[in-house]
């Protein structure tokens, strides 16, 4: 039951009942209840994957969200089967929700009840204080909709303390501010018993306090406290400690956009925050959002489950309206409705076989109104009568729910509901790079590209101050087919260090941005550490992040077979050959380890070598930090450890890990599966050789490094003997390619492994090899892989041809030009080349494209390769046409479901932060993808507009299992993001930020609500 409802009417029945219960409370007892099935258990049938919880009074009550599911329990494995028999002998109960249950954390400042039971408490310092009328509730000012329906097992954890008769004061320990002061506050007891107000002075002080961002209460200028000591961030024995910093500050927010607060079991969690700057206004949890606008006249309505198209396509059975905005007083019918339509969900449910009729859609709606909202006014959208049947879906499995589609409350410019047609960079813009834009424009679905002026003029304000601090106009970049848009870029690239948000004229109001504001380490952090979720051969200890688990995937057989491009075992390959192994990465949501994995060693010792001073111990939490080497290198380390394993003693690499299958619905500790390792080959040998040599080299230059870098220099040596003594090709390339092909690659990556073992041996006979297959291999080719320059333009001994080493370095220079060209061939700035394809991420992660950059600063440090690499993190995080930030933990607006295994089935309801998701994959089907059942065609058939209507970079669906667009590879995507954020922290004047201590509930990252 949601307590913030706008209609008075609506309000009413709750606030009687809770009255009632102000007056009268009569306590209901306990009763032994006989029961078919186990009290205060979760069960489901195994035809459907609807879960229900036995109250103790044995009547079922639906789970419809995950979130509220674990408050109860641990994991998905608690839920217990059984069969429909027993589970229809149990009466549905009359709730209508799941309250928050035994395992939430309600915090302290939480107005809570229990539905059997109007009381309502207020909980602080692990103590219930019962408010005794509605009459002190309201004197108080304690808000309505603060109030949360808890289990009774939750409430009895805490101790009965005095009731709450009085008026005139707020009890000991409350949070408070006044309504023209940002201050906040503690009210305590002195020495002398005076209740006195304490100053919170920081974010820190206030979270270990641990009080509720969203349960600040803001009380009557009358009710004077006197001052006392501040609070900030030092706590000795739970007593904090006063030292000098910054004041917190708080924004006025509407609490219906906050992370928290919501009551009731469907209601929103406790409230959220970023850790921001401690000037800056508060930063809430970002929630998922039915409603939302396009532009202050175009509302966007997403209606997960089964709807009537005809009757919700009909202007006619729409209704908004507002009491505070008189446009707006009656109610107001769209003048246009255009729709768009991607599959949420195809998972074979009734495991009967994956079909047609598994499909469940996401329609949204773009509802065109005849005048624009005004921002900050309050309005109710709503349908004639309640329709449909949402399904509640949370990327591992979904169910259809008992709840209808009816209405929606909507403030603009507020929370999400910033217009999205206003792209920006939601995480942080660098203040490193003199380019900076936001983009306007928006693609209606079924009603095409948004109309707009030819010119449009911006203003920018300080989000801090409300200040104008720019106005601009336009530029006109025309239609975009790309993204089906009509597209204009503002210009930015003035903004000084700060926090903003963006009105244009007829459009609205954009989330808020930063512009630096030591954001840059933010990224990285959470980029790079995505590899660090991704170990394999090893468990992930609590003590480095909160997505723990076992160890997993220690042991794996030996076989002769040649690896072949990812190609599987058969099931019944001989087990008779096993190997313990530890090191390298899963390759994406799943777990298999392969060659190209390699790739992420060589881009994380190129970025420590680029930039040796800015990378430096105990910056990423990991297992390695405190033992004097980078954790940059550490990470790399681990990453090259899992082929040290697999180097054969006659010095062959062999060719990675996999199995007969997939793996099925588990965490990697939880899978079944035997793997097996391929025989060893020529291009990983070479591959290995490189990158070990690489390594070596690096790892030198830092005291305790020397011993594994001598080891490391051995066995590169070893696999490069090993791999120039082979006489069969091998193989580690796609299937479909050309024995030709092959042996380009092949070569390619000899010369790689020969430029880095003379950077490392300064031996003629390296040189030599590198030499003669350069002229073959510099490009401008589709081969033409700059790794393979590197090592040789770094070298640094006796032996260097020094004029030719810097036609190499001119190369790599070269290189990093030809990406910077493919800029001005996107109106999105970004540099990929959409020619080849829109898939497997090029549509998201445009850091593919900058390796060349990054490389040509190391030589030529000129600013327009600190642009280019900006400009890409830009489209990353937000500015492209989807206005999606394509990496988990980073940004305002996620994917909601990526395919991520380990994610998708362990204990916390937030991804793994820092996957970077593939994100859009064109095709151009017009309804008539084969065979219709498969999974792939499940998604393309269901599209409105069909595939070839709707423009390449806007075919993007949600549904988890769509592989192509919501998985992402180690190697693919996690190596750039790694790389590319680097570079921009490295580059950067920015501060190390700490952000080791932050926990799954503050991700996303500047998950800002304006």
């Amino acid at each position: 039951m949601n307590y913030k409802i706008f209609s008075k009417t609506k309000i009413f029945i709750p606030i009687i009942i809770l009255v009632l219960g102000f007056i009268l409370y009569l306590p209901s007892n306990t009763l032994a209840v006989s029961c078919g099935l186990a009290t205060k258990q979760a069960y489901k049938t195994n035809a459907n994957n609807a879960i229900y919880y036995i109250t103790p009074e044995c009547t079922k009550r639906p789970f419809k969200s995950s979130i509220i599911f674990y408050t109860y329990f641990n994991s998905f494995s608690d839920v217990k089967i059984t069969t429909d028999n027993l589970l229809n002998k149990i009466a549905n109960d009359k709730l209508g929700f799941m309250p928050w249950g035994p395992k939430y954390d309600p915090k302290y400042g939480a107005l809570v009840k229990i539905p059997s039971d109007p009381k309502v408490y207020l909980l602080l310092n692990n103590k219930k204080y019962w408010i005794k009328s509605e009459t002190v509730f309201n004197a108080l000012l304690y808000p309505w909709n603060w109030i949360e329906d808890v289990d009774a097992d939750l409430l009895n954890k805490y101790i009965e303390a005095s009731e709450i008769t009085y008026k005139d004061h707020h009890p000991e320990f409350t949070i408070i501010k006044y309504k023209n002061s940002n201050k906040v506050y503690r009210l305590e007891y002195n020495q002398t018993g005076v209740l006195v107000k304490n100053h919170i002075k920081d974010e820190t002080a206030f979270k270990k306090l641990q009080y509720r961002w969203d349960r600040i209460l803001t009380i009557n200028d009358l009710e004077v406290y006197p001052d006392s000591k501040p609070f900030v961030s030092e706590i000795v024995n739970n007593i904090l400690i006063p030292t000098t910093t910054k004041p917190v500050v708080v924004e006025e927010t509407n609490e219906s956009a906050s992370g928290g607060g919501g009551g009731g079991g469907g209601g929103g969690g406790g409230g959220s925050h970023n850790d921001d700057p401690v000037d800056d206004p508060v930063i809430f949890e970002v929630t998922d959002n039915s409603i939302g606008l396009i532009t202050n006249k175009i509302i966007e309505i997403t209606l997960d489950g089964i709807v009537d198209l005809s009757f919700v396509m009909n202007a006619n059975n729409w209704n908004i309206m507002s009491d505070t905005d008189l446009g707006f007083a009656s109610s107001t019918h769209p003048t246009q409705i255009s729709r768009y339509t991607t599959v949420l969900d195809a998972d074979d449910r009734d495991y009967n076989g994956q079909d047609q009729t598994d499909v469940v859609v996401r329609n949204t709606l773009y509802l065109t109104l005849p005048l624009e909202l005004d921002n900050e006014e309050n309005y109710v959208v709503s349908l004639t009568s309640s329709t449909g049947n949402k399904y509640i879906y949370d990327g591992t499995a979904g169910s259809f729910s008992n709840e209808n589609f009816s209405s929606w409350n909507l403030i603009p410019g507020k929370g999400l509901q910033a217009v999205k047609a206003i792209k920006i960079n939601q995480h942080g813009y660098s203040f490193a790079s003199e380019e900076r834009y936001a983009y306007v424009g928006y693609w209606l679905g079924s009603g095409g590209a948004l109309s707009l002026s030819n010119q449009l003029n911006y203003t920018v304000y300080n989000a801090n101050t409300k200040q104008v601090v720019k106005t601009g106009v336009s530029e006109n970049l025309g239609l975009d087919s790309l993204s089906g848009e009509n597209l204009h870029q503002l210009d930015l690239s003035d903004l000084a260090e700060g926090k903003y948000y963006l009105e244009v004229d007829g459009v609205g109001r954009s989330f808020i941005f930063r512009v630096g504001e030591d954001t840059a380490f933010e990224i990285f952090y959470t980029a790079i550490r995505g590899l660090y979720h991704e170990r394999a051969g090893t468990a992930l200890d609590s003590n480095y992040t909160y997505w723990d688990h076992l160890m997993c995937m220690n042991q794996v057989y030996k076989t002769d077979v040649l690896e072949n491009f990812g190609e599987k075992f058969e099931e019944n390959t001989s087990k008779a050959n096993s190997i313990e192994i530890s090191g390298g990465w899963f390759d994406a949501g799943d777990f298999d380890l392969r060659p190209m994995h390699l790739l992420i060693v060589e881009d994380l010792i190129t970025l420590q070598e680029m930039f040796p001073d800015k990378f430096n111990d105990n910056q990423l939490n990991l297992p390695e930090s405190g033992n004097s080497i980078p954790d940059v290198l550490d990470e790399a380390l681990w990453g090259l450890k899992l082929w040290e394993n697999l180097q054969e003693p006659d010095g062959g690499v062999r060719a990675g890990v996999e199995s007969y299958a997939h793996p099925g619905a588990s965490t990697c500790e939880n899978d079944t599966l035997p793997y097996w390792t391929y025989a060893p080959n020529r291009w990983t040998s070479y591959k290995f050789a490189g990158t070990a040599a690489h390594m070596a080299r690096i790892l030198a230059n830092y005291p305790v490094g020397v011993s594994k870098a001598l080891e490391l220099r051995a066995k590169a040596l070893l696999a490069w003997n090993w791999a120039q003594a082979q006489t069969s090709l091998g193989t580690t390339a796609p299937v479909d390619r050309s024995e030709e092909d092959k042996l380009n690659e092949l070569e390619r990556e000899k010369m790689y492994a020969a430029g880095e073992l003379f950077a490392l041996t300064d031996e003629i006979e390296y040189q030599d090899i590198f030499k003669a297959l350069y002229p073959t291999y510099r490009g401008p080719t589709w081969s033409t892989n700059v790794y393979s320059f590197w090592g040789y333009a770094n070298a640094m001994g006796t032996n260097v041809d020094t004029v030719f080493q810097t036609e190499v370095q001119a190369r790599i220079v070269n290189i990093g030009d030809e990406e910077l060209e493919k800029l001005a061939d996107n109106n999105y700035k970004n540099s990929t080349n959409f020619n080849y394809a829109i898939a497997w991420g090029s549509g998201s992660n445009p850091m593919r494209n900058i390796v060349g950059t990054a490389m040509a600063y190391y030589f030529s440090p000129e600013q327009k390769y600190i642009d280019a690499i900006s400009l890409n993190a830009d489209y990353q995080l937000g500015e492209n046409p989807l206005g999606l930030s394509w990496i988990t933990g980073l940004g305002i607006l996620n994917p909601e479901f990526p395919l991520h295994l380990n994610s998708m089935y362990d204990d916390q309801a937030k991804p793994v932060p820092g996957l970077p998701i593939y994100g859009p994959h064109a095709q151009d089907y017009d309804g008539d993808c084969s065979p219709a059942d498969a999974w792939m065609c499940l998604v393309y058939n269901n599209y409105y507009p069909t595939p070839i209507n709707i423009p390449g970079l806007r075919q993007y669906a949600q549904w988890s299992r769509m592989a192509d667009m919501n998985e992402f590879t180690v190697w693919q995507d996690m190596s750039y993001t790694s790389l590319g954020y680097g570079f921009l922290y490295a580059i950067s004047n920015e501060n190390e930020t700490d952000v080791s201590s932050i926990e799954p509930d503050d991700y996303p990252l500047n998950g800002g609500l304006l």
